[in-house]
């Protein structure tokens, strides 16, 4: 599935692409949504549809429809850069005083063990994290992908991760096990998919599968450079183009669901503990309100059925897969910023 550019982006390339919500029209970029993983530069993909206007139905009732939203952290305790003091367990620490101060009760963080080993100082990131109360999950000790360890490697490093995750949990008292795939990629062939999902079954976890995804790791390095740099003006576009990334993603994805699964569902964001999280999510989460969500936890999502469903399809996203599955279009195909963003404090 293609990938949206910011909004200047598509106003440099004067592609037009607009969104009509539900509560009127407003006129924005379709955000970036990728699996979760590197910051790596990647090239941009071709606009399919370079014009082209998405229309929400019309709610009954209300100017603004409510918004369920669960919160995830993927990547826990961190393994990107670290800059200007920001270390990964302040990065965290930042994180959960934002969701404190918006009331935000449940998180699920995605711990990857992999990323203590020779950083024994991130392990206040994780304590931080469960002090706070907030559940955690499995991410797979490596964070490698299947075709890296092979079918049995992966199942491997699932259960490798077991014993942190475990003993996080149990701190936390939390009663539901949940797992979440590296990349968001659950299996090449159906022989995968199928073997994944009985052994996740036994092992007692709940995959949690993700809705709003705007590839918050692509924004990274370039603030490392930025604040390097000390370059002020950058920064500032890059957390704009952070923000309306992310709440155009938002926008693509209730309309997504009502093309694809012909109602609303919960929505479940995933971002990352780095630089720009901690300095963002506070007018991200400010956004999302004004914009009609309310908060609840992962386990209360889950229960839509489109979250726990077989689809048994490769795909990018959740709704890329149920699309193949249920032969219902989702919205223009898009493209990424990634490869923008790469260019920005160079």
């Amino acid at each position: 599935m293609k990938r949206a550019l910011t909004i200047a982006a598509l106003v440099m390339l004067g592609l037009g692409v607009r969104v009509a919500e539900s509560h009127g029209s407003a006129g924005t970029s379709l955000a970036s949504v990728h699996r979760d993983g590197s910051s790596a530069p990647r090239a941009p993909r071709h606009v399919t549809h370079p014009k082209a206007t998405i229309t929400a139905p019309r709610a009954v009732g209300s100017e603004r429809p409510s918004i369920r939203m669960a919160i995830t952290v993927d990547d826990l305790p961190g393994g990107g850069p670290e800059v200007g003091g920001y270390t990964h367990a302040r990065i965290v620490r930042e994180i959960i005083a934002t969701l404190q101060a918006h009331h935000v009760k449940h998180a699920v963080g995605f711990v990857v063990g992999s990323m203590l080993e020779g950083q024994p100082e991130r392990r206040a990131a994780l304590d931080a994290w469960v002090q706070a109360g907030y559940e955690v999950g499995n991410h797979t000790f490596s964070h490698d992908k299947i075709e890296e360890l092979g079918l049995d490697g992966y199942m491997k490093d699932i259960l490798a991760n077991r014993e942190l995750v475990d003993e996080l949990a149990k701190r936390v008292g939390q009663h539901r096990e949940f797992f979440r795939f590296p990349y968001l990629e659950e299996g090449r062939t159906e022989h995968e998919r199928k073997t994944l999902a009985r052994f996740l079954a036994a092992q007692h976890y709940t995959v949690a599968r993700v809705s709003v995804c705007f590839n918050d790791t692509d924004w990274a390095d370039p603030y490392l450079r930025c604040l390097q740099k000390g370059d002020d003006s950058a920064l500032q576009t890059l957390r704009q183009s952070y923000l309306d990334n992310a709440m155009a993603y938002l926008k693509w994805s209730v309309v997504a669901a009502r093309e694809v699964f012909g109602h609303s569902i919960p929505q479940v964001l995933l971002v990352h503990p780095n630089v720009p999280a901690a300095q963002n999510l506070d007018a991200l989460l400010t956004a999302y309100e004004q914009a009609g969500v309310r908060f609840v936890s992962l386990e209360e999502a889950l229960t839509e059925p489109a979250y726990t469903a077989s689809y048994d399809m490769n795909g990018d996203n959740l709704f890329e897969r149920a699309s193949r599955r249920l032969g219902r279009p989702h919205p223009p195909e898009l493209v990424e910023p990634a490869a923008l963003l790469d260019l920005v404090c160079r």
